[in-house]
Order: structure tokens, then C-alpha cells, then sequence
């Protein structure tokens, strides 16, 4: 038993320390989750201060003050906003029926415009009315549910970001035995 405990302590201090000395990116913010964190490697959609334009580039290095992307060094107080993309289970399914319902709803919508267009003389315009509006209300609900897996984060006093380092343990840490 002693043996399992000990190989134990040794299997984490060993995982503990490959870890130390890495750098991450924390997007802090109010709310249940107060911290998004970004690694190395991880895809990062953010706005420049004075730009219009969404830049998305994969993380290669992250320093103390900024970010950088391929062979672009970004300092963090000039980023404006950024986009996180939620990578689960539910906010894939809620993309895909997100863009299902803004196509089936824009299609539906469109066949009852036409059958309209077609059919003006007859008398069955309210069928086709209630096409078009029941296509234009499915594809405006999946516009509505899109925020549900894509947010933007504007950077200000109650958001920002910042890097965390793990250090690396002292040499001279004791290990304490049960």
C-alpha cells in the first residue's frame, strides 16, 4: 500500500512539474464562469482598438503583455473585443439547428412567395400568407439562437484579459508522507 502511495505522489509531482512554466491566456469576466482560458495552440477570433476587422489566428506563444499569432506579436491592451466560440456537445447541436432553421425557414418562406405569386387570382392566399410568414418566423428564430454558442466579450473595466503563469516548484520542496 505504501508503495502505491508513493508511486502515486511521484506520478503527479512528475505531472505537475511537465506542466510547470506554462503560460495561459484568461479572458476574466463577471458571471457563474469567471474565467475563459486560452491556450497554446487554440484558435482566438478578437477586434483591434481603432479597427474594424475580426482577426482569427491560431495562439503560438503567449508572453506576460501579449499574444502572439504566427509571426504577429499582439500586445493585450490593444485588443478590443474577442469572440469565443463554445466547443460542447450542446452548442454544436444548437448551431445545427440554428443554421436548419435559418435555411429550412428562408426556403420555406421563399416557395410561399412564390406559390403567392403564381396563385394571386385564386383564393388560397392565406395558405400561402401563412407560408411565408411561418418561414420568415423559423428563419428569425435561428437568427435569434445564434448567440447561444458564439459570444463577443467587449474588453473593459469588467472584462479583461490577462496571462497566468505556473511557476516552477522549488528544488527544495519536501514530500510530505502520509
Amino acid at each position: 500500500m505504501k508503495l502505491l502511495i508513493t508511486l502515486l505522489l511521484v506520478f503527479f509531482a512528475s505531472a505537475a512539474y511537465a506542466q510547470s512554466g506554462e503560460r495561459y491566456l484568461v479572458l476574466n469576466k463577471p458571471g457563474h464562469i469567471k474565467r475563459i482560458r486560452f491556450v497554446e495552440g487554440d484558435e482566438l477570433s478578437f477586434r483591434l482598438k481603432g479597427d474594424k476587422k475580426r482577426y482569427t489566428a491560431e495562439i503560438s506563444k503567449i508572453y506576460p503583455d501579449a499574444i502572439l499569432f504566427g509571426e504577429v506579436y499582439v500586445p493585450l491592451k490593444n485588443i478590443r473585443s474577442v469572440r469565443y466560440h463554445k466547443d460542447t456537445y450542446l452548442a454544436n447541436m444548437v448551431r445545427i439547428s440554428s443554421i436548419t432553421a435559418v435555411n429550412a425557414g428562408l426556403t420555406i418562406a421563399g416557395i410561399g412567395l412564390a406559390s403567392g405569386m403564381v396563385n394571386a387570382a385564386s383564393n388560397d392566399g392565406p395558405v400561402y400568407n401563412s407560408l411565408l410568414l411561418g418561414g420568415l418566423w423559423l428563419a428569425g428564430s435561428g437568427t435569434v439562437i445564434k448567440p447561444l454558442y458564439r459570444r463577443n466579450y467587449k474588453l473593459g473595466p469588467n472584462r479583461w484579459l490577462s496571462t497566468i503563469e505556473f511557476a516552477h516548484p522549488p528544488h527544495d520542496a519536501v514530500l510530505i508522507r502520509p
